[in-house]
Parts: C-alpha cells; structure tokens; sequence
C-alpha cells in the first residue's frame, strides 16, 4: 500500500476541528510574538481575528498603527501622511484600531512615533470618521513633553488608565474632562505639588502620593 493510499480515518478532518477551537487558538496566540501571530493571521479565516487581537491589543509603536491607516513617508526629521485618509481609508482601519487597548508613546527610544509631525495628529483629527479614534482604549501612555496636546485626539470617556509626564501640566484640563472614568493616574518624572492638588481637585480623587512616581485611584 503505497503512502498516498494510507486511509486518513479522519484524522486530517478532526486535527482542523480541534484547530478550530476559539479557545485553543487565543492559548496559542497568546503565547506567540507579534510576529508569529501576524503570520497567524494569514493561515484562515477562525485564526485571523484572534491572532489580529493579539498583534493589535497592545501598541507601543504608533507609528505601525498609523500605516494601516494611510503610509507614512519621511519628511527631514519628521514623518507625514503621504495623503490625507479617506472615508474609505477609515473604514479599512476600523477594525484594527477596535483591537487596541493599550497604547505608550514616547516610552522608549527605538520608537517612531516621537518623530511624528503634528500634522499628522492634526489630520486624525480633521479627517476621523468616529469621535473616538481608538474607542476601545482603555491604559494610554503618553511621555512625549513635545506637543502634549497630541495626545488629545485619542482622549475619551472609556479610558480608565492614564500615565503622562508631569511637566505636560497644559493637559490637565483636558484629562478630567476628556477621561472622566479614569481610576489611575501615573504621573512620571518628579511632579510638583500644585500639580497634583489641581490633579486631586479636578478629578476628585481622595489621595494623591508619591515624588517622582504617583499613582492616584478614586
């Protein structure tokens, strides 16, 4: 009996059901790397979402997510939007930015995003389709002291975990009536008092403590 004659006895069928379990596959993406899991991604349709879940869930590089809205090209030090995105270009990115549940800027050195030109936030703003560019955001960190007010456009009332560097003291305003769900709030650097008294009043938070690092819960 040659190989190609060897009866499956449905093995192949029943290795695609277990395959095919939602279960196993968030197991086995959770294990992966974001580069596994993109490749897992491709292999079918029940294995796309959740390996998309995990790719997306945590962004900590803006720069990546934003070429899925429209490319980027380099301009001098900066990178711009090669154009502005169209309704079309927003629908397409819809579904990843839904994913989406934690993003950090400015948080290490081996970013792009930093190098973002503001224009580029200020096209997101301009050109979104939604009010709320990542509405599934929940944790943003945001440590860039250039431009602070960029981190506005992805500001809303379902965030609930918020880290910036204290010396973006123009932001506060914009964090009590922007995020008011917000049950942490993680100032980094040293941060001055009147910082966190004028924190502590806006927001109604019982206790504001620590130097360099504080952490405030409701």
């Amino acid at each position: 009996m040659t190989p190609s004659s060897v009866p499956s006895f449905g093995y192949g069928t029943a290795a695609r059901r277990v395959l095919a379990i939602p279960e196993l596959i968030q197991t086995i993406c959770s294990y992966g790397t974001r580069g596994s899991n993109a490749s897992s991604a491709l292999v079918c349709r029940s294995w796309s979402g959740p390996a998309l879940d995990h790719v997306w869930r945590e962004v900590d590089d803006l720069y990546y997510l934003l070429q899925v809205l429209v490319p980027i090209h380099s301009r001098g030090e900066h990178y711009e939007f090669s154009c502005n995105p169209t309704p079309a270009d927003w629908a397409h990115f819809i579904p990843y930015a839904r994913r989406v549940r934690s993003l950090k800027f400015g948080t290490n050195d081996n970013e792009k995003a930093p190098r973002l030109a503001r224009s580029v936030f200020d096209v997101l703003g301009r050109t979104r389709t939604t009010l709320e560019v990542l509405p599934n955001l929940r944790r943003l960190c945001w440590l860039s002291k250039c431009y602070p007010q960029n981190a506005i456009v992805f500001m809303h009332d379902k965030v609930t975990e918020f880290t910036f560097d204290c010396r973006m003291t123009t932001l506060v305003a914009d964090i009590t009536g922007r995020m008011p769900s917000l049950i942490s709030l993680e100032c980094r650097a040293h941060c001055p008092q009147y910082v966190f008294l004028r924190v502590e009043s806006l927001l109604g938070f019982t206790q504001v403590t620590g130097d360099n690092c504080a952490q405030v819960l409701s």
